[in-house]
């Protein structure tokens, strides 16, 4: 039985190098150690200690069989990050419950799959992630509810003076991801100039502690950790008192995290963007000590299983 078994997909069969340096760590301290395709190794996972959800990087395209497995090796593994926590955390909806519970969260609209698809009733939809009028323009982000990277993704201009046609092109992305994505349902934001302006914060936290953050470029292409464009970067107190206020609606602390923010207009203010649970680049390469930080925590998780 392997002592620790990363989670990868067929694009990455070895994984990603980025994680490689925790594993390396834990096997030079006789861990048995391993990197196995969701997809192809169900025998694999079902003979490991424990289960880390790392370079999935295709479960949205899988969506019920991916939920199905999660089910089945938590079932059989110490699965991490747990299923309790990553089922939610699958569909950005979170964003709206974590909004409800008063965190700074980027604005964000769902329109489910059921729902009517209009002109008139996506206008209406919009005006929602405005606190003052809406005059029918500006440029916002349609995006599955399911998704990672720039899958699915576009940024559209509504422009009162076009007669309507980007309203058009909205309706036809939008009818797009209900026929094409892996749930239907579909995410309407304002475009915030601050993710190309000023980048996104990605802070990341391994055993709900902060390690370390980067700067990651605006509507960035699915790559291994630090080839597309991140760079490290000193995190803000207050952005991580933020991400902070985020983990702790979960109901532990998870093995690690992600917290991506953008800066807000207020002084010191941020928004999140996402709280990444399930298969987040954790960028170890870019802060000394971090790929150590990592196996140590998972290497404790081990322990507490044998104690």
């Amino acid at each position: 039985m392997a002592d620790v078994t990363f989670v990868t997909y067929d694009g990455l069969p070895l994984g990603d190098p980025d994680d490689q340096l925790a594993l390396d760590i834990l096997r030079e301290r006789g861990l048995d150690c391993t990197t196995t395709d969701w997809l192809s190794g169900a025998q694999a996972f079902r003979e490991s200690k424990i289960t880390v959800l790392r370079s999935c990087w295709n479960y949205h395209m899988h969506l019920p069989l991916f939920r199905s497995f999660l089910e089945e090796v938590a079932a059989c593994s110490h699965l991490l990050n747990p299923l309790v926590m990553v089922q939610g955390n699958l569909k950005k909806t979170y964003l709206c419950e974590l909004a409800r519970r008063g965190l700074p969260v980027c604005p964000t609209v769902v329109v489910e799959k059921r729902e009517e698809l209009s002109p008139k009733s996506l206008l209406s939809r919009l005006a929602l992630l405005f606190e003052e009028g809406f005059a029918g323009a500006g440029t916002f982000i349609v995006k599955p509810a399911v998704g990672l990277a720039t899958w699915g993704v576009k940024k559209v201009h509504l422009d009162a003076a076009d007669g309507g046609a980007a309203l058009k092109t909205m309706l036809a992305h939008m009818q797009y991801l209900r026929e094409h994505s892996p749930d239907g349902d579909v995410l309407l934001q304002p475009y915030l100039s601050q993710v190309e302006k000023e980048r996104e914060r990605a802070l990341v936290f391994i055993d709900g502690e902060f390690s370390h953050a980067v700067s990651k470029s605006a509507f960035q292409h699915l790559a291994v950790a630090g080839q597309a464009g991140e760079s490290p970067l000193e995190a803000e107190p207050a952005e991580i008192d933020l991400a902070l206020r985020v983990l702790a609606t979960l109901p532990m602390p998870p093995l690690y995290a992600r917290v991506d923010l953008v800066p807000a207009s207020a002084p010191g203010g941020a928004l999140l963007l996402e709280l990444e649970l399930t298969e987040p680049s954790l960028f170890l390469s870019m802060k000394e000590g971090a790929a150590e930080r990592f196996a140590r925590a998972i290497q404790e998780r081990l322990r507490t299983l044998k104690g």
